[in-house]
């Protein structure tokens, strides 16, 4: 088992998890999850995550050089790997950025951790806490998000968890199980 943070690139920072079949990049920015990979038989990993051509490597929106094309599209510029985005009439979590609260690594079953809440421009209302998890022997991230409502009025929102898989996932004769009522491929 292993957890460590990682320094990418222009003061953006990730978190690396591992097992000894599994591990998961997730990086502060955006909460993204950047590298899903698995060990393949000739020992090399494998990222089930696609890399496009848009996902930018800079400081921020306004520091990339194509920051005029960004712009406000903070979810654009952060999009690949896998994400988890909120959406109420209060705002979008996507345009608004996750910090990494805690981590480290859990005693009674030998897993790693991160924990990451989301930081909100101004006070919409709400909370929202997010925790991922590698136990040993599994390749799975056990990922659990948590969303309270601190106003007094109901909150109506809808939540849903993105996945830009590329090669080899989604090659020929792949399975992809989940508990997903829909999927929209592009």
């Amino acid at each position: 088992m292993d957890i460590r943070r990682l320094v990418l690139w222009e003061g953006r920072y990730a978190t690396y998890m591992s097992n000894d079949i599994f591990a998961a990049t997730i990086e502060d920015q955006g909460d993204v999850l950047l590298e899903l990979t698995s060990r393949a038989l000739s020992g090399a990993r494998i990222n089930a995550l696609a890399l496009p051509y848009f996902r930018a490597t800079g400081e921020s929106v306004e520091s990339d050089p194509n920051g005029l094309w960004w712009q406000n599209l903070q979810s654009l510029y952060q999009a690949g790997g896998g994400y988890f985005s909120f959406q109420t009439d209060r705002g979008l979590s996507t345009d608004s950025y996750w910090i990494l609260r805690r981590y480290g690594t859990e005693d009674e079953f030998g897993g790693v951790w991160r924990y990451s809440e989301l930081k909100m421009r101004g006070d919409n209302g709400y909370r929202l806490g997010k925790i991922d998890m590698i136990l040993p022997g599994q390749p799975v991230l056990y990922t659990a998000v948590r969303i309270e409502n601190r106003g007094d009025t109901e909150l109506r929102a809808s939540s849903a968890w993105h996945s830009m898989l590329g090669y080899p996932a989604i090659e020929t004769g792949t399975m992809i199980q989940t508990s997903a009522r829909y999927f929209t491929a592009y």
